[in-house]
């Protein structure tokens, strides 16, 4: 024990040298060190590499499911129904594909009646998770 302590201060004091600001966690029953230290520079991944065009960088995108519950909430916020008038929103093809069958509860939740005033149009120039709404219907 009193080596593994000289270890650890030995390690700490050579780390105050560093930038980086580091944390020492206690040395393992196994003898191991586990260090947690501050990046400095971005990674070679970030330097060498681009963000996604789709997701920015975030590795993701969102669901249809997602993109639905938005277009509600959006709707509801613009106050989309109105007499007469059909509600077409322009989503990328499998998102329309996807949407098509929820169309009608989406509608309700809006309060679109009758539900079929809302449609989901596929438009390929749209990323997957990109909607855009057309209130007149053209």
């Amino acid at each position: 024990p009193a080596h593994r302590d000289q270890v650890l201060q030995a390690l700490e004091q050579e780390l105050r040298k560093d930038r980086a600001r580091s944390r020492v966690l206690q040395i393992s029953e196994f003898g191991l060190v586990e260090i947690t230290r501050q990046r400095t520079r971005p990674s070679l991944e970030r330097l060498l590499g681009r963000a996604c065009p789709t997701c920015a960088g975030s590795g993701t995108v969102r669901s249809f499911e997602t993109l639905g519950l938005e277009v509600v909430r959006e709707g509801i916020h613009r106050r989309w129904e109105r007499r007469g008038g059909r509600l077409v929103v322009r989503v990328h093809p499998d998102a329309a594909a996807a949407l098509a069958g929820r169309a009608a509860a989406l509608a309700r939740s809006m309060g679109i009646e009758p539900a079929d005033r809302l449609e989901f149009r596929a438009d390929p120039g749209l990323r997957l998770d990109q909607w855009e709404s057309d209130p007149d219907g053209h």
